[in-house]
């Protein structure tokens, strides 16, 4: 019954006293009342359903575009610690990185997709991941550790990036 109220019988009552308002104001011209009533109304839906529309379709659709990557980050950081805790049996450093590849493969196209992700972090994102599968882990990958370790404190960064864009 509410929603009957709010939605119907409000803007309907809202709409009458303009309409007499303007009517009153004109001279007791009901057609001037009634075109000059409804340019208003008019006006007011268009700036109205604009604020809607944006924070329906806009505000919703970055927060769910954050949300999403930052669910394919951990997602990608779950594969990297089960390939490195492959790599600590067997050492084998070609089959972690191959491990991995398609996973990597598979977030940098969600980055790249993420057009709400500012270059900034967007590039953020892309060195961190670039720290578990690049080259450079010095001679006999003997910074791999160090590198991966780099990758949790940059991935702690990125999220906290991501909880501030939404918190806005």
């Amino acid at each position: 019954m509410k929603k009957i109220i709010y939605y119907i019988l409000l803007p309907l009552f809202i709409y009458s006293i303009l309409t007499l308002v303007l009517y009153f104001s004109f001279c007791n011209n009901l057609n001037m009342a009634i075109s000059s009533s409804i340019s208003v109304v008019q006006g007011m839906a268009i700036i109205i359903g604009g604020f809607w529309a944006y924070r329906k379709f806009g505000w919703d659709k970055k927060c769910e575009n954050i949300i999403t990557l930052k669910a394919s980050l951990m997602e990608y950081s779950y594969r990297h610690n089960l390939s490195a805790s492959q790599y600590h049996k067997d050492g084998d450093v070609s089959g972690y990185k191959l491990r991995l590849l398609t996973d990597y493969n598979n977030l940098t196209q969600k980055i790249h997709l993420s057009y709400y992700v500012n270059s900034k972090l967007r590039n953020k994102i892309f060195d961190a991941i670039w720290l578990t599968i690049g080259n450079d882990a010095g001679e006999n990958y003997n910074n791999i550790k160090e590198n991966w370790n780099k990758f949790e404190q940059k991935l702690e960064e990125i999220y906290k990036d991501f909880d501030n864009i939404i918190s806005l």
